[in-house]
């Protein structure tokens, strides 16, 4: 009974996402995009490089698994739930605030338009995520070769989509630099440098055609997939997690009446959290870098055409960015910042509420 209790959210959660998984066991629905699969096993070591990093792998289980679809679905959708709940774990107990991130983690308009447009590969390194979170704050704190293997596995499955993986190395590159500011252990860097160089032998197999090949589709991208995937509608779109650059899909805000609401809601139990616990000295560290993730997302999911259009402009032609003509991607770092921090929200108002 007690493993029960303790598990009790995710069923909570389950029974939302097996109401959206049964009716597809009809098999009658469409996905558009990259719903199907295309393999090219010239891909490999041949001339057609594979930029979307380890998604040959995942696309090969992908096109031998029956009914995969509704599997992937499933797998999404749960493990975004259950890793987010996971990682609040590790900076609070409350029942509550972890039903709250795993309920937003999951059902957001980011996760919709994503699912439906069939970036599922993209989805699946989103769900991972957390896990790789939480597993990396362990490492930080116990330095142990254990939570090294786990850290860099589990990378290695976040690199089943390139962007995803450079927005993970983002994430953790923040949470680092804010928990190094206050421990200041050199230790780590060892600990840092060691789990990069079994990630490059692990990923060897589509990190190598990338740095050899003589012309990649990135190298092609320019001002007109700039403008062509920018994102749509204003600022407060974006920071509601929608703008997604095709507009050819109907989204939550189209049959969702007051849905700027809803998200005002979302935005002030994420201030009331950051509010609450910043300075927490267990917590603070990590609730501080997840505001950061968050405004940094805003940020990059603005993108060339937005106030910050300058700096993001510089960042995707001169660095690991570049492969991002589609700024929305980013929009997945808000997300996070709103679960976590929105869950440190709803914790301080259930304490508040009890204590009175």
């Amino acid at each position: 009974m007690k493993n029960l209790n303790k598990y009790s959210y995710i069923i909570y959660f389950l029974i939302p996402i097996l109401i959206i998984i049964i009716p597809l066991l009809s098999g009658k629905y469409i996905f558009a995009f990259d719903s199907i699969p295309k393999i090219h096993f010239d891909s490999f070591y041949g001339e057609i490089v594979p930029v979307y990093g380890g998604t040959l792998f995942f696309d090969f289980v992908y096109s031998r698994i029956m009914n995969f679809q509704k599997i992937m679905i499933f797998l999404i959708l749960f493990l975004s739930g259950y890793s987010i709940s996971h990682l609040f774990q590790k900076i609070s107990s409350s029942k509550a605030s972890q039903l709250y991130a795993s309920t937003l983690y999951i059902f957001n308009p980011y996760v919709y338009i994503r699912l439906v447009s069939g970036h599922w590969p993209m989805l699946f390194s989103y769900a991972v995520l957390p896990f790789l979170l939480k597993t990396f704050m362990d490492l930080l704190e116990k330095k142990k070769k254990k939570e090294m293997i786990k850290f860099v596995f589990i990378l290695s499955i976040i690199a089943f989509n390139i962007h995803i993986l450079i927005i993970s190395f983002i994430i953790i590159g923040i949470i680092f630099l804010s928990w190094y500011n206050k421990n200041r252990d050199i230790r780590i860097f060892q600990i840092i440098i060691s789990s990069l160089i079994l990630f490059i032998l692990l990923n060897s197999y589509w990190i190598l055609p990338v740095l050899t090949a003589q012309n990649t589709q990135i190298e092609n991208i320019g001002e007109k997939d700039y403008e062509a995937f920018a994102p749509k509608g204003g600022l407060v779109d974006i920071a509601s997690m929608y703008g997604f650059w095709n507009e050819g899909y109907l989204s939550p805000k189209d049959f969702l009446p007051g849905w700027q609401i809803l998200y005002l809601v979302i935005l002030a139990l994420a201030i009331i959290g950051f509010i609450s616990y910043s300075k927490d000295q267990e917590i603070g560290i990590y609730v501080k870098a997840f505001a950061v993730i968050g405004i940094l997302g805003f940020i990059l999911a603005s993108g060339v055409n937005g106030p910050f259009g300058d700096i993001v402009r510089w960042l995707f032609d001169n660095t690991l960015l570049k492969g991002f003509r589609d700024s929305h991607k980013f929009v997945a770092m808000m997300v996070l910042a709103y679960a976590v921090l929105g869950g440190l929200g709803i914790k301080k108002i259930k304490s508040e509420v009890l204590d009175e």
